[in-house]
């Protein structure tokens, strides 16, 4: 190859390499420019609070009754359950797992009414708990530390001794027609209810029931 062709090869090749380097070096241009700090990711959405239908309680209650509450969550009532169907309590929207809080007011002078865990578990009134079966006593405290009933004006007596002799309560009727319970019931409890999913998001407000409480009748026996 003579000498004039081998400068015209070497020109061509340096030419390449210089419109290849001016190419990698140039900025692109156009398109959508990025704000300031950079490209930020959108915040997580945090799961939907867990629903709640009310609990299904009596009207009204004698002083001192004992008011088992299921507070675990329920399934969702189906077209498959039939038209009489009603959703209670606290209802599985798939957020879980979930805490429960539950706390109970006399209304009277708004003190404290105690919240059990089950009939043999620890006071948890205002604390976050595992759903689960919660005890409450009209108005009073648990009388006792083992599984039991109340009858006859509230008396305890222990399910292995039916046949105790229960405490003289005169002519006290045991069971009250509708008409008379708001005659009857003066006294009343409210129970403040509130759940949370696993993202920390809570039922609000917070649902509160009041419950009607008829005063303990008995007498002292003489």
């Amino acid at each position: 190859m003579e000498l004039g062709q081998l400068a015209a090869v070497a020109g061509i090749l340096g030419f390449l390499v210089f419109l290849g380097y001016m190419l990698a070096s140039k900025k692109p241009t156009g398109g959508i420019p990025l704000p300031p700090g950079g490209v930020v990711a959108p915040p997580l959405q945090k799961l939907p609070a867990p629903l709640f239908a009310g609990f299904l309680l009596p009207d009204a209650v004698d002083e001192g009754q004992r008011i088992p509450i299921a507070a675990w969550p329920q399934r969702p009532i189906t077209p498959q359950d039939g038209p009489c169907a009603v959703q209670r309590g606290l209802v599985d929207n798939g957020t879980g797992p979930y805490k429960v809080k539950l706390t109970a007011f006399r209304k009277a002078d708004a003190a404290r009414v105690p919240v059990y865990r089950g009939d043999t578990g620890p006071r948890c009134d205002g604390e976050w708990i595992d759903p689960g079966e919660v005890v409450i006593y009209a108005n009073a405290i648990r009388p006792y530390a083992q599984v039991g009933s109340l009858q006859a004006c509230n008396v305890f007596v222990p399910y292995d001794q039916p046949d105790a002799a229960p405490k003289d309560c005169g002519t006290v009727s045991t069971t009250l027609p509708v008409s008379a319970v708001t005659q009857v019931a003066t006294a009343a409890m409210v129970i403040h209810f509130t759940a949370k999913n696993a993202d920390g998001v809570e039922i609000t407000p917070e649902w509160s029931q009041e419950v009607a409480i008829v005063p303990n009748a008995c007498k002292t026996k003489e």
